[in-house]
């Protein structure tokens, strides 16, 4: 996250501490979203009860957030952009965890391989 206090386009100022006190909430995905001209409603959910056999994931939807549109759409911007800025580091972390997930395995599913992606051309 960015600790700057002002944004270039709006020109606006965070309230200091504000940031800090604000309600911090875990959530494992979105589970809905309604977009309108003027806001968006997002809906939040966390896993209750993993899949099992036949039986679907249980989801409750613990946060509802109301965005403006347009704020909402340069969040979306703003994250695809710093997503392309910092892709090498990015695959590099990402690589680095999933090879220490990996290697903690038992010997008795080591001889399972990770799987390098080959970028498509």
């Amino acid at each position: 996250m960015t600790n700057e206090n002002t944004t270039e386009k709006s020109k606006s100022v965070l309230l200091p501490g504000s940031a800090e006190n604000a309600p911090v909430y875990f959530v494992d995905g979105v589970a809905g979203i309604a977009l309108g001209p003027a806001v968006c409603r997002i809906q939040f959910h966390q896993v209750v009860a993993a899949a099992s056999g036949e039986k679907a994931e249980v989801r409750k939807v613990v946060v509802n957030a109301v965005v403006p549109t347009a704020a909402l759409v340069e969040l979306c911007v703003n994250t695809l952009a710093a997503i392309s800025n910092n892709a090498p580091a990015l695959k590099n972390v990402m690589d680095l965890q999933a090879e220490q997930m990996f290697s903690s395995l038992p010997e008795s599913v080591k001889p399972l391989k990770t799987v390098k992606r080959t970028p498509k051309k």
